[in-house]
């Protein structure tokens, strides 16, 4: 696997950092690639002006503007260039997770999220500045599942409102790739490994957004429908099944410092309704919504746990734990989802 670039904040005004790409022939080269002085026959990435290779034995290699004043921008345009030119060559990227949460004021305390994990995929076709009917995006590309993308380089400027508005309306796909905290000085290999791999990137715009928060909205209806009229749960079951709302699991071990011992932990988690009644030494003065609780669950269970799409009603079979003498335990033995 590559390194991973470490990023560090640019401290340096525009002006402080040395220019250490220029093009030549409409080709971005490094200072090490080209010959001292005007023989670089090199012009600057923003302003186009020409450029004298500076190689000394004083200060560390760069180009200055030859005849004019430097125009500072010329770092920020040559990172923005060769991010562009690094995906249209490598026809490659990946893109970025993609999350979103939910609350609910039926569920207090209660977020729920649906994720996907970043994702490779190849580029059918790239375009560089192709401008659509009211924006142009830094690149407009196709991915191999035939889906097209639009994709925004930051380097000093994130995408504006104005062209966020635009890509809604169309209902346009695009990521932005934030290359801003990146060494203006970095080497094309370290430029690449950002763009492709380890630079932040997300969603400006995706329908995936629209689509899952409908699914998430409906998921929380049906469950709540599932445990609506509920009475809160007895402090001494007398059933081994249950019907619930699960939100998630937690199995693993660990080592106690405080007891000098090991550890396991298999819980299960899921809401119930909130207590309505009174106990014997509990008087309900108000109560609204669900409250979270957790059991032991057994662990021979955990490949059917991880095929779960949480949170989901299901019915739980219970049976007591063994092994603690007077005191009641339970332990969940089985799980079945209750389809919506």
């Amino acid at each position: 696997m590559e390194n991973v670039i470490n990023y560090m904040p640019n401290t340096l005004s525009l002006q402080e950092v040395e220019l250490q790409y220029g093009l030549k022939d409409g080709v971005l080269v490094h200072i090490g690639e080209v010959d001292s002085g005007l023989a670089c026959n090199c012009h600057c990435p923003h302003c186009q002006s020409a450029l004298i290779a500076r190689k000394g034995d004083i200060r560390a290699h760069h180009f200055a503007h030859h005849s004019s004043t430097d125009c500072g921008a010329g770092p920020e345009t040559a990172l923005h260039m060769m991010a562009k030119e690094v995906i249209d060559s490598k026809r490659q990227l990946m893109l970025p997770a993609q999350s979103l949460t939910l609350k609910d004021d039926r569920l207090p305390n209660l977020t729920l999220v649906r994720f996907t994990a970043p994702q490779v995929t190849e580029l059918s076709s790239v375009e560089i500045e192709s401008a659509t009917s009211d924006y142009r995006p830094d690149l407009s590309v196709v991915t191999q599942e035939g889906e097209p993308l639009d994709i925004e380089i930051k380097v000093t400027h994130e995408v504006d409102d104005l062209k966020v508005s635009k890509v809604q309306s169309l209902r346009r796909t695009m990521i932005e790739i934030d290359l801003s905290s990146l060494p203006r000085d970095s080497s094309k290999a370290d430029i690449e490994h950002a763009v492709m791999w380890s630079a932040p990137r997300h969603y400006v715009h995706s329908d995936w957004q629209q689509s899952a928060d409908a699914q998430l909205k409906a998921q929380v209806e049906s469950c709540c429908e599932a445990i609506r009229g509920r009475s809160h749960k007895p402090k001494l079951m007398t059933t081994s099944k249950e019907h619930v709302m699960l939100l998630g699991h937690k199995i693993g071990s660990g080592y106690s410092r405080k007891y000098q011992s090991n550890f396991e932990i298999s819980h299960l988690f899921y809401v119930l309704p909130a207590q309505k009644n009174d106990t014997a030494n509990f008087s309900i003065k108000a109560s609204a919504g669900f409250e979270p609780d957790k059991v032991e669950v057994d662990t021979a269970l955990i490949e059917k746990l991880r095929q779960l799409d949480y949170p989901c009603p299901a019915l739980l079979h219970r049976s007591i734990k063994p092994g603690m003498g007077r005191q009641t335990k339970w332990i969940v033995t089985d799980i079945e989802p209750v389809l919506p």
